[in-house]
């Protein structure tokens, strides 16, 4: 199971706790599936992801913007692509039964978002305000 640690951190107050936010509902999912609950948060933590593309991808691009980051329009284009897999997920879904393969499918979706996102591309993101002096 991944948890919260300081791996994770980019250095951006808002940014941390939204990373925060979406590793513990990771958890949660992950807990869920291993009781044998996880049909029940399928919709909820889909919901969850929806509101995240919203907010959190707003907040990371208006910074990104705000200090120049060179890797914007790439980063833009994964967030792009995230908030397609997810809107696809959700339509696929509606109305029938979640089974065992699309709980699987989304805690794998997530983590790799988790590993793969957040620990390679979001930390650049970190390393160049590290090594920017953006002091204004």
């Amino acid at each position: 199971m991944l948890k919260w640690s300081e791996d994770y951190k980019i250095g951006v107050l808002e940014i941390d706790n939204e990373h925060k936010e979406i590793i513990m509902r990771f958890e949660k999912l992950y807990s869920l599936m291993r009781e044998g609950s996880g049909h029940d948060y399928y919709t909820e933590i889909l919901l969850f992801l929806d509101d995240y593309i919203n907010t959190h991808f707003s907040h990371e691009e208006s910074l990104q913007k705000q200090i120049n980051y060179p890797d914007y329009e790439n980063h833009k284009k994964i967030h792009k692509a995230f908030s397609d897999d997810v809107i696809k997920m959700t339509k696929t879904k509606n109305n029938s039964p979640i089974t065992n393969d699309d709980l699987i499918r989304l805690n794998l979706f997530v983590k790799n978002w988790l590993l793969n996102h957040i620990l390679i591309e979001d930390k650049k993101i970190g390393e160049y305000l590290k090594n920017t002096d953006i002091s204004d």
